[in-house]
């Protein structure tokens, strides 16, 4: 059976109302007490306040479960007569230490701090919650930040499941990466559409107000354009890592069976996931290192990884320059120290000077 779901997500794509989902069929048709950990108190309130009494009100499936106080938004309890629910946050060790629970959702788990006070990591009291139920439950959902984060390591223990789309043409089944989305450089490529010179490149607004990006099949070059997407992500399905989906979408190959299941996906098989839409962003935030880490966090679901040139670095630190001049060029000066103990105490110093590029 499964004991655990990992969701690495893009952001603002259902993964928290997936969570209050299951919350919902668990007090219609599975009850067991559930432990919901968010980071902080504030998002705790905020995520109560504005989506979970909203859906408590609105689902007819849980009425006939609520009592006369079901929810009380002060002490973060929701009461019903077969169950009950808390909210925690992570980095309260009070607020986590609660009575055992059966099913523990966390959400945002990038944003846990590393340990919850003086305990252990918000993940490790987590599971200790559920540790005296055979039937258990955990579901940790968050954007990955760095490589290495909790997302990242906890779904890399799973058996990795990615959303694919199959072809319209070549009815192969693929992942959609980043690198399959394609677009044109210059107004002579699509002149049929853009007036002006043909040499000028095409400006990030007109990609996405003529709709001009466009997904490239891995196998057959097929171009996917936004309407086609729409339609292929209603049809996709799920493969772990291993597997192969054939042509009428049975899932064969050497895949490992556990459970713990890991689901990626990035914002191109969600609604709002235009190919044009991400295009302009993409162009967007070029030479902008913090917008291009949310995009690749936020948009596609992907590690942040710093990526420095050696070379260059090598080339510029080797010229030869006389000591205590700032070279011509220098558009900041950049001082370091480390104190030493060995060898009697006393401070190593160093100052580089950097050019604009």
């Amino acid at each position: 059976s499964v004991r655990q779901i990992t969701a690495k997500k893009s952001a603002q794509s259902s993964g928290t109302m997936l969570m209050h989902f299951n919350m919902l069929y668990s007090i219609a048709q599975d009850p067991g007490g559930i432990l919901v950990v968010m980071p902080t108190e504030d998002a705790v309130r905020k995520v109560s306040k504005l989506r979970v009494i909203p859906l408590l009100r609105l689902c007819d499936a849980i009425k006939p479960y609520m009592m006369g106080t079901a929810y009380d938004i002060t002490n973060l309890t929701y009461d019903f007569t077969n169950m009950d629910i808390i909210y925690a946050w992570a980095n309260s060790p009070s607020a986590m230490a609660s009575f055992p629970r059966r099913k523990v959702f966390c959400d945002e788990v990038n944003k846990f701090p590393a340990m919850s006070g003086d305990e252990a990591d918000p993940i490790a009291l987590s599971r200790e919650r559920m540790e005296t139920y055979w039937n258990r439950l955990l579901i940790l959902a968050s954007t990955p930040t760095l490589p290495g984060g909790p997302i990242s390591r906890e779904y890399e223990m799973s058996d990795q499941r990615t959303y694919q789309i199959r072809c319209p043409k070549c009815h192969k089944w693929q992942t959609m990466m980043w690198g399959g989305v394609k677009w044109p450089h210059k107004v002579s490529e699509v002149s049929n559409i853009i007036d002006g010179d043909p040499l000028r490149s095409v400006h990030p607004d007109e990609i996405e107000f003529f709709q001009l990006a466009w997904y490239e099949c891995t196998q057959c070059k097929h171009k996917i354009d936004e309407q086609e997407r729409l339609k292929l992500i209603q049809h996709g399905m799920w493969c772990p890592k291993g597997g192969t989906l054939d042509d009428k979408g049975n899932l064969t190959g050497n895949y490992r069976q556990m459970g713990h299941r890991g689901y990626w996906w990035n914002r191109m098989v969600t609604p709002m996931g235009s190919f044009p839409r991400m295009a302009k962003e993409w162009l967007e935030c070029q030479r902008k290192p913090f917008a291009l880490m949310n995009f690749i966090n936020s948009w596609l679901a992907e590690e942040w990884q710093e990526k420095v040139d050696d070379t260059e670095i090598k080339t510029s630190t080797t010229e030869a320059h006389p000591k205590f001049v700032v070279p011509d060029g220098a558009f900041v000066l950049f001082a370091s120290c480390d104190v030493q103990s060995s060898g009697g105490d006393h401070i190593w110093y160093e100052v580089r000077a950097w050019g604009e590029d």
